[in-house]
């Protein structure tokens, strides 16, 4: 329950208003960003579930109602940052692509990361 409210609470407070300011910005700007915070949701994630392995293991496959602390993190990262993100990326990546498609030099790893 603490680790989810941590969670919550930072893509409230830093995800969504940085991925809002840069939005506003060049898409480029905005892929870096969207890359950027999901990479540190994993990090935060694949932290969290070393933490709470023990719990993982014996606690969650007892309880029906419980989602293990990787499942929660992502399902919480899809909630709060995705859903409200995900048509901009898109928008932003097809941007980059026909730019490309034009003869501008694109960054195809952070394509790829996108």
């Amino acid at each position: 329950q603490k680790h989810s409210e941590a969670l919550t609470k930072y893509f409230k407070e830093k995800a969504v208003p940085a991925l809002k300011k840069a939005k506003e910005q060049h898409g480029l700007i905005y892929l870096k960003e969207w890359v950027k915070r999901w990479r540190c949701n994993k990090w935060a994630v694949d932290g969290m579930t070393r933490m709470f392995m023990y719990l993982d293991r014996f606690h969650v496959p007892n309880s029906e109602d419980l989602l293990t602390t990787s499942e929660q993190g992502y399902t919480l990262y899809r909630q709060n940052v995705f859903e409200q993100f995900k048509d901009n990326a898109r928008q932003s990546i097809l941007t980059c692509i026909t730019r490309e498609r034009d003869g501008e030099e694109q960054d195809r790893d952070l394509l790829r990361d996108s």
